[in-house]
């Protein structure tokens, strides 16, 4: 995906195959789009920090956001590690050396066979939070997308919630 690609070689990663994308138009009724995700991968913990460095991007364009022009439609990624402005969730990016707060090991989950999953800080509610602006009354368009890096053995996916609109920001 050359979207993911891109993002990619920003964070000096390798360019992605096998990708999963899905695309939908939401209608925002609030000031605010939000989800719940949690990106999980069998790369874990073996493979952090080399090149098999799977990664998840969910990317929103429309009226009045303000994204980067390298990406399809101006779009801006906002699965991003908290506390960052652009940093791509990612094997090497969240993982039990680096980001570690948002970063659960699952090695011997009896569930579910990704060895390790990302979650809010320390696991309390167990996922990531992606928001954004936007302008009450539009329709934006999302892309989700997961891909594979340097292999196509070890998988990753993302498991999402609803999306949601804000609450309107009102005064008197």
């Amino acid at each position: 995906d050359g979207d993911l690609n891109y993002l990619s070689q920003q964070q000096g990663g390798s360019i992605s195959f096998d990708a999963c994308i899905v695309e939908l138009d939401v209608f925002a009724a609030t000031d605010e789009l939000t989800f719940e995700y949690v990106f999980g991968s069998e790369e874990y913990p073996e493979f952090v920090g080399t090149g098999f460095n799977d990664i998840f991007a969910f990317f929103v364009s429309g009226p009045g956001i303000v994204g980067d022009p390298n990406l399809s439609n101006n779009a801006k990624n906002i699965a991003i590690v908290p506390g960052t402005t652009n940093t791509p969730v990612q094997i090497n990016s969240v993982n039990n050396d680096i980001n570690w707060q948002f970063y659960r090991n699952n090695e011997l989950g009896e569930s579910l066979e990704y060895d390790g999953l990302t979650s809010d800080e320390l696991g309390i509610k167990k996922s990531l939070t992606a928001r954004t602006d936007v302008i009450p009354c539009n329709t934006y368009h999302l892309k989700l997308a997961v891909a594979d890096r340097a292999d196509g053995i070890y998988d990753s996916g993302v498991f999402i919630s609803d999306i949601q609109g804000g609450t309107p920001n009102l005064a008197v």
